[in-house]
């Protein structure tokens, strides 16, 4: 791995009129040389890969509140935060920004004595756009969208739009903690007083791409306002999140069913009080509850489960049930233990408290696991024997 990523730095740098030595030395000082991904959590947000491109501020508040690099890295690429993959790209765009502004932006320069334009050769013809990059390369990802995904249950009854954002990207196979989500989506787009800020959708339309790769945004469709007509006629290809104005609610439509209504998972199906809505939605009720906003995620050229299907766990990951609501550094941790959690969902701490500051989660080995999200560093704490 080490040799793999010198060598691409090297080649990389060289091809931009960058001393190769120059650009490892920065590299071995922010993010190293010795992991594909390596992660840097700060209070002002984290940082990935060997150039420690950072996140943070909108789009990114769970992460941070300072924007960075990794802001635009992502716009232009599609690449998620800290995905593997995307190693390669993050060179080039950080070579591409060193060959334009210098090292400034980098803290590991400075601190390995390495001066703004030190082995940049400013007359060194270089065109950005001369390489195909990873992520053009990478087409389509291989979606599947399953309308027999079970609902997703709010906790807090200003989280319905927060859910139905969850059901959407679950149905379509990407997972994405609920806390990581909220943490997200809270005060951007979504706050406890007033819940989801922009009720026509665009808000949650921009969470949605955000996650979807780069090559799905097109799909993602806000219609304002939507008739009936138009929900029956795309239900069943593609996940909808679907405002209902006149409950202040929002639920999900996934497909049509034989007697004429729509299978609507929704987060909280015993309201409204006066006549609940259950996990199905009737003309009537989408009349009664309107006007009606909604967001559509297009997967009608996909592969598309029928609605009483169930895709199988993967047997090789003991993990899997808790993927999307156990942080990583705890399953991690568990593994090392050989032991599985005790809870479906982690406690996030300060309680009802947005940005988190510790995930907690108990294991079945009696152990309880701790993550500080402010450090980036996991804890155990055994039972004392009474």
């Amino acid at each position: 791995m080490t040799a793999e990523i010198e060598g691409f730095i090297t080649y990389s740098a060289r091809q931009r009129g960058i001393v190769p030595d120059i650009a490892l030395r920065v590299a071995r000082s922010e993010g190293g040389v010795d992991d594909y991904a390596l992660r840097g959590t700060f209070a002002t947000g984290s940082s990935w890969w060997s150039f420690q491109l950072h996140y943070g501020g909108i789009g990114y508040l769970y992460l941070g509140t300072v924007a960075g690099m990794g802001n635009g890295f992502t716009k232009l690429t599609g690449w998620l935060p800290g995905e593997e993959a995307a190693w390669k790209d993050s060179i080039r765009y950080a070579l591409n920004r060193a060959k334009a502004s210098g090292w400034g932006a980098w803290y590991g320069a400075a601190h390995v004595g390495v001066a703004q334009w030190e082995g940049i050769d400013t007359n060194h013809e270089w065109d950005a756009n001369a390489e195909t990059w990873d992520y053009e390369r990478r087409g389509t990802r291989a979606l599947v969208y399953n309308p027999a995904q079970p609902p997703e249950r709010q906790v807090q009854d200003w989280t319905c739009s927060i859910r139905s954002t969850q059901w959407v990207l679950k149905s379509l196979g990407i997972e994405v903690p609920i806390g990581d989500l909220q943490d997200q989506m809270v005060p951007t787009y979504v706050t406890p007083e007033l819940g989801l800020l922009d009720g026509s959708g665009h808000g949650l339309a921009e969470v949605l791409r955000w996650h979807l790769p780069k090559d799905w945004h097109s799909r993602v469709q806000v219609f304002e306002r939507i008739d009936w007509g138009n929900l029956w006629e795309r239900s069943g290809k593609g996940p909808f999140a679907l405002g209902l104005h006149g409950a202040y609610h929002w639920i999900n439509v996934a497909a049509p069913q034989a007697d004429g209504s729509l299978i609507s998972p929704n987060p909280a199906p015993k309201y409204p009080a006066a006549a609940p809505i259950g996990d199905v939605l009737t003309l009537d009720e989408m009349t009664t509850y309107g006007p009606v906003s909604a967001v559509w995620v297009d997967a009608s050229s996909i592969t598309t489960l029928p609605p009483d299907a169930t895709p199988p766990p993967d047997p090789a990951d003991p993990y899997a049930p808790w993927r999307a609501t156990v942080g990583s550094g705890l399953l991690e941790m568990m593994e090392q233990d050989n032991t599985l959690p005790a809870q479906h969902v982690s406690t996030w701490l300060p309680l009802d408290v947005t940005p988190s500051d510790i995930e907690v989660c108990a294991g079945q080995n009696g152990i309880q696991y701790q993550w500080q999200l402010t450090t980036g560093r996991g804890f155990r704490y055994a039972p004392v024997a009474s």
